[in-house]
C-alpha cells in the first residue's frame, strides 16, 4: 500500500477506532473503577467526534458504523463477564462461549449504531438542538427499548454512573433514565461551551443549566419524600461463598447446609436473617427435618429467616427459583423475571437438539406469577427480588408501592471476578435512590451488602469469603414522584423535547437557515 493511499486509509478509519475506544473508557465511569466524570464527558467527545471528525456526516451508513463500533467498545468492556458465566461456570465449550457472547455484544452495538444514525440522518444540520436535544433524548429511548426487548438487558445504562453524585437526585423524579438523559445534556452543554463558533449567550445559557442541574440535584437528594416506617432493625446477612461447581452436587449438600447453620448459629436472636439465592440447593422435601428445625429455632427466639431455595407446585412437574420466608416471616416469592439459557430455554423444541449438540447445561425454572403476595416480616410488607431482577427499573417500581424496604437474594459466584457483581450493587443503590427504599442485598460469593434509602451503601462484606454482615434496616413509607407517577413524567418530558426539536427544525427549514 503506497503513502497516500494509507494516509487515507488512516484518516477514514481513524474515527471509528476512536468510538470503539471512547466506548471502552465508558465503562471505567461504572464500578468498580467509578471515575464518574467520565459519564458526562464520554457524551462531550462522543458529540464532538460525530460532527467535527466527520465520522458519520457522509453518509447512514457511516453513522451506523460509528454507533455500532462505540457499543461494541461499551458492551465488549462492559459486558465481558458474559463470557465468565457461559464458559467458566456454565461449562461450555470455550469456542460456543465466545460465540455466544460475541453475538450478544453485536446486538447491544446496534442500539448505539441506532442512535447515531438519528442524530446523522434527521436533525445533523441543527446542531445546537441535536446535540442538546435529540443526542440525550434519543440515548434515554434506546436504554429504555434495550431494557424490553427480547427479556432485555438493562446494564451499563448511562445514569448509573451518576448513582453517588449530586445529579443522581434527579432518580427521584425521572428515575435512572432521568439521570441518563441529563448525562448526555450536561455533555452537550459542555461540547457547545467548547465548540468554536458558539455564540456567548449559548455557553452562558450551557453554564448555567450545569450548575441548576447540580443545585437541584442536590437538593433533591438531600429531600426525603418519604418516612421512617418504626424503628430501625437489625439484621444478618449470610455469606456461604459455595463454589459453583460445588454447589448443585448431591454429595455437597450436608456440607452447605452445615456451613450456613454454623454462620448463623450465634445470631440466631437477630430480628432478621437472610441467606442468599439458591443458598439451599434442595427442594424443601429434600431437607424438610433441616428447614423445620430451622423454623421452630428462629421462632422461640422471635427472628425472621428469609432463606433462597429452588421450590415446586403442587404436583412437583413445574419448578421455580424462590425464596421462603421461616419463623417470624410469612410468606413466599417465585422468581418472575429469569435468565434466558440460565434457567429457561427460549424455543426449546426448536433449539433442543443443537444444545445437546453443542453440551450446554441449562436449568428447567418457570416464571413465577406476575401478581404475587409481599412477605410479611414482623408486620411489615417486604419485597424479594432474585438475581438481576433488581436490576429493572420500572419492574422494580411496579411491585414496591407498598414494600417497606426491598431484601435481594443472589448468587455472583457465575461473575467470577469480572465487573458484574459491582455494577450490580451500582443499580440497587440506584433503585434504593429511586424509591428511597432501603435494599439489602444476601449474596453466596459477593458483594454482600446494606443500601439505605438515599442509596448509599452503609456496610459491605468481603467478596470470596464465607462471613456474616451485620446491620441495620429502616423501614419507610411514603413514595417519591418516581414510584408515583415516574414512567409518565418521563414519557411526557420526551415527548415535549421531540416535538420542540421537530417544530424547531421544520421552521428553520421552512425559513431555509440554520442553526
Amino acid at each position: 500500500m503506497s503513502i497516500p493511499k494509507y494516509l487515507s486509509f488512516v484518516k477514514t478509519r481513524y474515527p471509528l477506532c476512536c468510538n470503539l475506544i471512547l466506548g471502552i473508557i465508558l465503562v471505567l465511569a461504572f464500578k468498580p473503577v467509578n471515575l464518574w466524570p467520565l459519564g458526562v464527558l464520554v457524551p462531550t467527545l462522543l458529540l464532538w467526534l460525530w460532527r467535527r471528525e466527520g465520522a458519520i456526516q457522509n453518509n447512514g451508513k457511516n453513522a451506523l458504523l460509528a454507533g455500532f463500533m462505540f457499543g461494541l467498545g461499551l458492551f465488549g468492556a462492559g459486558a465481558s463477564w458474559i463470557y465468565v458465566s457461559i464458559a467458566t461456570y456454565g461449562n461450555t465449550n470455550w469456542l460456543v462461549a465466545v460465540g455466544v457472547t460475541l453475538l450478544f455484544i453485536a446486538v447491544l452495538a446496534l442500539f448505539p449504531a441506532i442512535q447515531a444514525y438519528t442524530y446523522q440522518r434527521f436533525f445533523a444540520r441543527f446542531q445546537n438542538v441535536n446535540a442538546l436535544i435529540i443526542f440525550p433524548s434519543t440515548w434515554v429511548v434506546l436504554e429504555w427499548l434495550r431494557g424490553a426487548l427480547f427479556t432485555g438487558f438493562p446494564w451499563l445504562y448511562l445514569g448509573y454512573t451518576q448513582t453517588f453524585t449530586v445529579f443522581a437526585g434527579w432518580a427521584k423524579i425521572f428515575g435512572v433514565y432521568g439521570v441518563s438523559w441529563l448525562c448526555g445534556f450536561l455533555g452537550a452543554c459542555i461540547y457547545l461551551c467548547c465548540l468554536s463558533g458558539t455564540t456567548k449567550r449559548v455557553k452562558t445559557l450551557a453554564v448555567l443549566a450545569i450548575l441548576l442541574s447540580a443545585v437541584l440535584g442536590y437538593g433533591l437528594r438531600q429531600h426525603q419524600f418519604t418516612k421512617p416506617l418504626g424503628a430501625p432493625q437489625a439484621v444478618l446477612l449470610v455469606q456461604g461463598n459455595i463454589p459453583q461447581e460445588e454447589k448443585w452436587n448431591p454429595r455437597n449438600l450436608d456440607h452447605i447446609l452445615s456451613t450456613y447453620a454454623k454462620l448463623t448459629g450465634p445470631y440466631l436472636n437477630t430480628p432478621l436473617i437472610v441467606w442468599p439465592e439458591n443458598a439451599v440447593p434442595a427442594f424443601p422435601g429434600m431437607v424438610l427435618p433441616f428447614l423445620q428445625a430451622l423454623g421452630e429455632t428462629a421462632r422461640l427466639f422471635n427472628s425472621a429467616v428469609i432463606i433462597g431455595i429452588p421450590l415446586s407446585n403442587a404436583t412437583g412437574k413445574i419448578y421455580y427459583n424462590g425464596a421462603l420466608a421461616l419463623g417470624a416471616a410469612q410468606g413466599m416469592y417465585l422468581k418472575r423475571h429469569l435468565v434466558p439459557f440460565g434457567e429457561y430455554v427460549p424455543f426449546e423444541k426448536e433449539l433442543g437438539p443443537l444444545l445437546q449438540f453443542l453440551h450446554i447445561p441449562m436449568s428447567d425454572f418457570d416464571q413465577g406469577p406476575a401478581q404475587q403476595a409481599l412477605l410479611n416480616i414482623h408486620g411489615v410488607p417486604v419485597a424479594i427480588f432474585i438475581c438481576y431482577e433488581s436490576a429493572y427499573p420500572l419492574a422494580v417500581r411496579a411491585y414496591l408501592h407498598q414494600a417497606a424496604y426491598v431484601i435481594t437474594l443472589t448468587d455472583d459466584s457465575w461473575f467470577g471476578h469480572s465487573f458484574a457483581p459491582y455494577e450490580q450493587e451500582e443499580m440497587e443503590a440506584m433503585r434504593a435512590l429511586e424509591l428511597e427504599r432501603p435494599f439489602i442485598r444476601a449474596t453466596n460469593t459477593g458483594i454482600t451488602s446494606i443500601i439505605n434509602s438515599n442509596g448509599k451503601i452503609t456496610a459491605t462484606a468481603p467478596m470470596f469469603r464465607a462471613t456474616i454482615l451485620q446491620g441495620t434496616v429502616q423501614a419507610m413509607a411514603g413514595s417519591t414522584p418516581w414510584l408515583k407517577h415516574g414512567p409518565w413524567y418521563l414519557l411526557l418530558w420526551l415527548l415535549v423535547m421531540y416535538a420542540g426539536a421537530c417544530i424547531y427544525a421544520y421552521t428553520h427549514l421552512l425559513s431555509d437557515t440554520d442553526c
